[in-house]
């Protein structure tokens, strides 16, 4: 009622086809003279209405006459306008959005316009300008957010500048978060804008270190600080600018080092992730003489409970490792530590440097034990013994061209080579070793491999007769499984050596059985067949073969005989009543 009484009297406040008034058109146009005329002429109107009818009247853009100011960047008129208001109607205003989602402020951010800017931040105090800097819009950016993310150095400045006095608010602003979760400062790192974050830095002296800490530990959405963003991004310019103000404080700069991730990573662990060997060697340079703590950091667990020399050697990068590892060329026991360290999955450090098959790599850290061969020795065969190691895991799978990587690895490293027979002896709980666990998968191709590496034959032919906890020798494993490859192979490394194989095939498991017994059990023809013939030549031998009996009292000829029949399990027993 009160809008149709005024348009009647006010022609002035008539809008056209789009929704604009007059001072619309006028504030569309930068004409100052019809804007201050309009508002003369209602100067009888209450001054509620006036502001109530021409600056919060929109268009059909949803736009008021402020908007179409600051959008076309008149600034007298903003001025002659703003003086309709007091601070607490104005803040209202200026946070009104049009259909974009543009509040007053935000449009002349996102305009560049700094003049707009000063003169809409110049009316209001700190409290009122915080409320202001606080609104977001339909986005979830602050204009703070918005001039960050556009690059705009002079706004984000002058936006920060009436807050310098107070740093409990200027942390509260900078740390605001968007709908992203990221900080002003975030959002300047994550934009590689060195010049933002040197204005942002610039805000706080000296005296001001603990709210700086503040500011650059504040963490994002994925749990990282400003540091771990710099880091991700690679800029070294940036990461060094946040932390030089500490330069003179070690320990603060230490604690900032130290501020880990939602990955549990520090700055070093990130460092050396990204590869990034500026930073890992500005990170060093922190702790200056301290070698204690940069010690302490580099075996700090991260992700997954790897130090940092864990992702450095995961990497293969041998010049981080370098730059690591020679802090610990004087310290025995730092050093021992460094070796036997290991993650969530029980993978030291020297773990990883083998399973990696970096000859490069593993020399460096092998390099440190120039004068401690011994220890060395002793943790790699610790390492490799170890029934979950690599080596064993990649004899089960039948990654054959692991196993050959592991072996040339031994053989290149001289003082390690006479160990490679000692690591394929080991053994596991069951008393299972190396050639054990390849003939029980059937791994003909990976039993090749080890038993050429034995230069002495009776040692090899030791070896061949070592059995696991059940009595089995890998004769009986073949035969158990039906592996006829291996079991042909098994006969050429005694070739000339008949009492050798004589002494295999009559070996007994505890259960009493020989690998012929196991082969006629189960009705394996070819392995019988394979097994039989060899005593051609020996009768005598042959024939005390197929007698000889079994805890049960059975003969391999009499080897499941009961059963023959329903089984139809005759061929095996022909083979052997034909001797």
């Amino acid at each position: 009622m009160i809008n149709n009484e005024l348009n009647k009297k006010h022609s002035n406040l008539i809008m056209n086809e789009i929704g604009n008034t007059i001072i619309d058109i006028a504030a569309e146009e930068g004409n100052l003279n019809i804007v201050d005329f309009v508002l003369n002429s209602l100067k009888m109107v209450k001054s509620v209405l006036v502001k109530q009818l021409v600056c919060n009247k929109k268009n059909n853009l949803k736009e008021t006459a402020l908007h179409i100011t600051v959008r076309n960047g008149y600034v007298e008129i903003l001025n002659r306008l703003m003086t309709l208001f007091d601070n607490g109607s104005l803040i209202k205003v200026v946070n009104d959005n049009d259909e974009n989602g543009n509040s007053v402020l935000h449009l002349a951010v996102k305009n560049n316009n700094v003049d707009i800017v000063e003169n809409l931040i110049a009316r209001f105090d700190k409290d009122d300008l915080f409320e202001i800097l606080s609104y977001k819009d339909e986005n979830g950016d602050s204009v703070l957010h918005v001039a960050a993310k556009d690059n705009n150095v002079e706004i984000v400045e002058k936006l920060l500048i009436p807050f310098y006095e107070d740093k409990k608010t200027l942390i509260k602003v900078i740390n605001d978060k968007d709908s992203n979760g990221y900080s002003t400062l975030h959002i300047a790192v994550k934009n590689c804008n060195v010049e933002i974050v040197k204005r942002l830095m610039a805000l706080f002296d000296d005296a001001d270190s603990d709210d700086l800490i503040e500011v650059i530990n504040d963490k994002g959405e994925q749990e990282e600080s400003s540091l771990h963003m710099a880091i991700e991004k690679n800029s070294f310019e940036i990461f060094d600018k946040l932390i030089s103000l500490f330069d003179n404080k070690k320990d603060v700069l230490i604690k900032l080092i130290k501020n880990k991730d939602s990955s549990e990573n520090s700055s070093l662990h990130s460092a050396v992730k990204n590869k990034n060997v500026e930073i890992v060697e500005r990170i060093i340079a922190v702790f200056g003489n301290d070698k204690k703590s940069l010690i302490e950091c580099i075996k700090d667990k991260g992700w997954l409970g790897n130090s940092v020399l864990h992702i450095a050697i995961e990497n293969d990068n041998v010049e981080i490792v370098e730059k690591l590892i020679i802090w610990f060329d004087e310290d025995e026991n730092a050093l021992i530590e460094l070796v036997s360290d290991e993650n969530w999955f029980g993978k030291s450090v020297l773990y990883k440097a083998l399973e990696n098959d970096n000859i490069e790599l593993v020399k460096k850290l092998f390099k440190l034990f120039d004068n401690k061969k011994d220890v060395l020795i002793k943790k790699t065969i610790k390492v490799l013994e170890n029934e979950n190691s690599f080596f064993h895991k990649a004899i089960k799978n039948g990654q054959i061209e692991i196993v050959k990587k592991l072996i040339n690895f031994f053989n290149k490293i001289k003082y390690l080579k006479n160990f490679l027979i000692k690591v394929i002896k080991s053994k596991d709980k069951l008393g299972y070793s190396s050639l054990h666990i390849a003939v029980e998968n059937g791994f003909v191709g990976i039993v090749r491999i080890l038993t050429t590496l034995f230069n002495d034959k009776n040692d090899l032919i030791e070896f061949v007769h070592d059995k696991n906890v059940y009595g089995n020798s890998i004769l009986h494993i073949a035969a158990e499984n039906d592996f006829v490859e291996i079991v042909k192979f098994l006969i050429t490394l005694f070739d000339g050596n008949e009492e050798g194989w004589n002494k295999l095939v009559n070996d007994k498991n505890k259960e009493g059985n020989s690998a012929l017994h196991i082969a006629k059990k189960k009705d394996y023809v070819e392995i019988v067949k394979i097994l039989n013939p060899l005593f051609n030549d020996n009768k005598e031998t042959g024939i005390k073969l197929v007698n000889d009996k079994n805890k049960e009292g059975n003969s391999a000829l009499k080897e499941n005989a009961e059963t023959d029949e329903s089984l139809h399990n005759h061929n095996s027993l022909t083979l052997l009543r034909r001797r």
